[in-house]
C-alpha cells in the first residue's frame, strides 16, 4: 500500500470544542447580537513523515442566533456552518508523569455556509450563501492521561459577503461573518 505523508500518522485527536463567538461585523452585533455559542468538532491527525511537528485538522462549526432589522425590528435567524480544514505546528511544553502540556499554532482555509431567514416583507425571506475565507488558531492541549486532554483555545476567522438588498428604499450590507472566538474543549487521541 503506497501512503502519502498526511496518511502516515500514529495517533488521532478527536475533540468537542464550545466557545463565544464575537462576530466581526458591526452589523451582525446590531442585528444579532455580541454573545454567540460556537460549538465545533474537530479532527487533529499528526504528520509524522515530516521532520518537523505538524498536524493536518478538519473541523465544523455550527454558529446560530436570532435578532431583529434594523430599521423595521422585524424577527431574522442567522445560521453559520464553516467547515474547516489547514495545518497545526504541536510543541510539547511539559510532559512528565504528572501532566503534559502541548501548545499549538494554526491556520488554513474556512468554507462557509450562511442560512438567513427573515420574516420582513421588504427583504427576501430566505437569504443563502457560501463562500472561502479563512481561519487561524492557537491554544494549550492539557493531557490529563494518554488518551484524555483538555483544549483551551481562541481563533480567529474571516470571510466578507455582500447582502445586497433586491428592494427599493433597502440599503443591502457587506458583512464579514466571521470573527473571534475563546473557549474550551474535551479531546480523545487514539
Amino acid at each position: 500500500m503506497i501512503l502519502t505523508p498526511w496518511l502516515c500518522a500514529d495517533a488521532f485527536l478527536i475533540e468537542g470544542k464550545l466557545a463565544y463567538f464575537l462576530p466581526n461585523s458591526s452589523t451582525l452585533r446590531e442585528i444579532y447580537g455580541s454573545s454567540w455559542l460556537n460549538s465545533q468538532v474537530e479532527i487533529t491527525h499528526p504528520l509524522t513523515c515530516w521532520p518537523i511537528p505538524l498536524s493536518a485538522f478538519w473541523s465544523i462549526n455550527y454558529l446560530s442566533n436570532c435578532g431583529e432589522s434594523i430599521d423595521d425590528q422585524d424577527g431574522t435567524k442567522i445560521r453559520i456552518l464553516p467547515i474547516s480544514g489547514g495545518l497545526k505546528f504541536r510543541h510539547n511544553l511539559r510532559d512528565d508523569e504528572k501532566l503534559r502540556i502541548d501548545f499549538y499554532a494554526g491556520a488554513g482555509a474556512r468554507y462557509y455556509f450562511i442560512h438567513v431567514k427573515n420574516s420582513s416583507d421588504f427583504v427576501k425571506r430566505t437569504v443563502n450563501k457560501d463562500g472561502l475565507g479563512w481561519v487561524a488558531q492557537g491554544g494549550l492541549l492539557f493531557f490529563l492521561n494518554c488518551r484524555v486532554c483538555i483544549d483551551l483555545f481562541a481563533d480567529y476567522s474571516s470571510k466578507t459577503f455582500d447582502f445586497s438588498s433586491t428592494a427599493p428604499l433597502v440599503t443591502g450590507h457587506k458583512v464579514n461573518v466571521g470573527g473571534f472566538s475563546a473557549g474550551g474543549g474535551i479531546g480523545f487521541q487514539f
